[in-house]
């Protein structure tokens, strides 16, 4: 079931886990808005409220289990996307501003633009991305990996209801074949989630 988290209801979030007040928070909150703010999902539902909140309070919720909770990984799951859906974005002013752990968290999870990489055909092209994302993303940190751990999660419980031809099965192979070894590896909690939202889905 997709839920959706208001602006409302993550700022109460972020206050009941003390981090309300957080600068670094506070600016990913203005830059999603800036950058992200009037993106659609699929279904026509804000992609901020269907995605990008949902996945940080994912986030939120696992470290916080643990006693873990980290304001540069608050941010790190705000932004997560930032950068890949706005290329507009100068990537020096970005670290300046959030700090380099930050960057560099968000920079492992952004995809390169595919239209710059090799290949006769953009199917090419975008393959040609993904190889190069996976192996990168497998020398991530545990706490970048759990960000795209629930990033991948929100995504499968989203993509029943996406109208795109194809998209729910790509998105199911993918998972499979690349996010639920690395599930497996570094986080069951995730592991048994992302298979429960795949069993709802597959056919």
């Amino acid at each position: 079931m997709v839920v959706l988290v208001s602006m409302e209801k993550f700022v109460e979030e972020l206050n009941e886990a003390g981090l309300g007040e957080d600068y670094r928070i506070r600016d990913a909150i203005n830059q999603v808005i800036h950058s992200q703010g009037s993106q659609r999902a699929d279904d026509g539902n804000l992609q901020i409220e269907q995605h990008i909140f949902p996945v940080t309070c994912e986030v939120m919720q696992y470290f916080r289990i643990r006693g873990k909770l980290d304001p540069e990984i608050v941010a790190t799951a705000l932004l997560h996307d930032v950068l890949e859906d706005d290329r507009s974005i100068d990537e020096e002013d970005f670290r300046e501003r959030f700090g380099l752990r930050i960057y560099n968290n968000v920079k492992m999870l952004t995809k390169l633009d595919w239209r710059n990489l090799p290949g006769k055909t953009d199917m090419k092209k975008k393959a040609h991305r993904d190889e190069i994302y996976f192996v990168e993303l497998e020398k991530a940190s545990k706490e970048v990996l759990i960000v795209k751990l629930a990033d991948r999660l929100n995504n499968v419980v989203r993509v029943g209801s996406s109208p795109e031809k194809g998209k729910k099965e790509r998105y199911i192979r993918e998972t499979i074949e690349h996010y639920l070894p690395l599930a497996e590896k570094h986080s069951q909690y995730f592991c048994k989630k992302i298979r429960y939202e795949l069993d709802k889905i597959i056919d």
